[in-house]
């Protein structure tokens, strides 16, 4: 698993899921290229834990699931400043277990969600460790710090 963060390496060309595609062509230009990149990481994180991953739209925004999983859904919101967002199951002890690991480094909200200011430069290990938690949360969901 490779994580690149190089500006335009992911195209919105590339997202089969037509519902998917046109939410992702009308995020802002300057949250585009990091969404996509999160998007391509997502499926990264997916292909090296030997999963598929199902995308589709939930509450209008594009989320990403293995059988083995929770979802993840990105999002961007635009106030107070631009900002890229990773939603979790609240139910879940996902977010939790990220502030512990990552309280320092990552921004979040509530049991929910991870926030990443769009003009600052994504923290490629922290984000990498979350997404892979997530998607094989039922496999480890019974670990402490779901085995990180």
């Amino acid at each position: 698993m490779m994580w690149t963060g190089k500006e335009g390496s992911v195209s919105v060309k590339e997202i089969q899921n037509a519902q998917v595609r046109a939410v992702f062509e009308q995020y802002p230009a300057a949250a585009q290229k990091k969404m996509l990149q999160l998007r391509q990481h997502i499926l990264d994180c997916a292909a090296e834990s030997d999963q598929s991953v199902e995308e589709s739209l939930k509450w209008g925004e594009p989320s990403y699931r293995c059988k083995s999983g929770s979802p993840v859904r990105l999002g961007v919101r635009e106030t107070p400043a631009l900002t890229l967002c990773l939603f979790f199951n609240c139910q879940s002890t996902l977010v939790d277990t990220f502030r512990e690991l990552y309280g320092n480094e990552l921004r979040f909200e509530g049991n929910r969600a991870i926030l990443l200011p769009a003009q600052k430069k994504i923290p490629a290990v922290a984000i990498t460790d979350c997404i892979t938690l997530a998607l094989e949360y039922h496999r480890r969901k019974h670990l402490p710090l779901l085995g990180a």
